[in-house]
């Protein structure tokens, strides 16, 4: 029996070996660049997988109740699409970081819990989890540039009016200089396009345009490439130009956004009818009048919902709108004198497919 035990000691000795810390360390650094990879290139569940093995490795070398464990529970959260998914990652990371008194833990959480919110519109619980985020990232001993950017950000995207959300933008301005410079490229050309988007809602279209060319302006000068987001600052920096008159210039942005739609796969369908939408006002406006375009791009808007073989709630919604919109045009249209619009609208969508 004895001679067994010690031979079945000299294998593991020999055959394993007890990892360091800083081995694992290493093993779950590797794991987390692996996920961000993959998250980069969309891969989600490939991503998945990296991050599930850092967040067992941590688990097993650091505890339960490690801020190791609670940092990875986060970006678990943060990755995470779907709310119900993320949630249980979230609860389980803030009570960690509660039970360790880690301040910038749940600022984090808190900031996370509020994107989530918004993205499910419930704008006012997204307030609140921002508003304790801000709380938080204050009290910390650091200051946490980056986290207080993008509360300001999230707390302008949550507000419903336009001229508060200006102000929120304007905070998040000051703070832009002290991110790297990688983000302050990004992060520019999304802040000035939310400067953007509250001017056009505002009705104020110079203001509007001023800050989608300094969106691209920023872009051009940095080489900066996400085409869903440059799609939509050219889409309405070149409706704004329209409204102001200047039709040629506005095409030229509007056409822009069109390729840069068709080019990117990420590309929704509201993405791309809008922007046909955009197309179809805009042949109303004199200097470029042609009542074939408005035609022509409104039922291209509604052809790319019709072409789905399933809507959403939210989708059918949007489709609605579009179509709605679409019958005003419609109407200003020499053809709305010889036929009304949905028989028009249906013999020519049952053309198209």
């Amino acid at each position: 029996m004895k001679k067994v035990f010690a031979l079945l000691l000299v294998m593991c000795l020999s055959g394993c070996t007890i990892r360091s810390e800083a081995e694992i360390k290493q093993d779950i650094q590797y794991y987390l660049e692996e996920a961000d990879k993959y998250y980069s290139q969309n891969r989600y569940d490939d991503g998945d997988i990296s991050l599930s093995r850092a967040e067992l490795l941590a688990r097993e070398q650091f505890g339960d109740n490690s801020k190791q464990y609670a940092d990875i529970l986060l970006l678990r959260g943060e990755k995470q699409r779907i709310y119900r998914s993320a949630m249980p990652n979230l609860n389980k990371a803030e009570s960690i970081y509660k039970e360790l008194n880690d301040i910038e833990g749940l600022a984090k959480v808190y900031y996370q819990y509020g994107k989530l919110h918004v993205n499910i519109d419930e704008n006012a619980n997204a307030l609140n989890f921002y508003k304790r985020a801000l709380e938080y990232s204050g009290n910390s001993e650091t200051r946490l540039y980056e986290l207080e950017y993008n509360i300001y950000v999230g707390i302008g995207v949550a507000t419903e009016d336009r001229s508060k959300s200006l102000e929120y933008y304007k905070t998040a301005e000051t703070l832009l200089g002290h991110l790297n410079s990688e983000l302050q490229v990004s992060e520019g050309v999304n802040l000035y396009n939310n400067f953007g988007v509250c001017y056009y809602c505002l009705n104020e279209y110079t203001l509007a345009i001023d800050f989608y060319e300094r969106a691209i302006n920023l872009a051009v000068e940095n080489d900066y490439n996400n085409d869903a987001l440059l799609a939509a600052v050219y889409d309405y920096c070149g409706y704004c130009y329209v409204i102001e008159g200047e039709c040629q210039k506005g095409l030229e942005y509007l056409y822009k956004a069109v390729d840069l739609n068709e080019s990117n796969p990420d590309s929704t369908l509201w993405d791309k009818a809008v922007v046909y939408r955009h197309l179809s006002d805009c042949y109303l406006a004199d200097d470029i009048l042609d009542y074939d375009k408005v035609l022509e791009y409104g039922l291209k808007s509604c052809e790319i919902f019709e072409a789905e073989a399933v809507l959403d709630a939210s989708q059918l919604e949007r489709y609605k709108l579009l179509k709605d919109a679409f019958q005003d045009l419609y109407n200003d249209t020499p053809q709305a004198q010889t036929q009304d619009f949905e028989s028009w609208y249906q013999e020519h969508i049952s053309r198209g497919h």
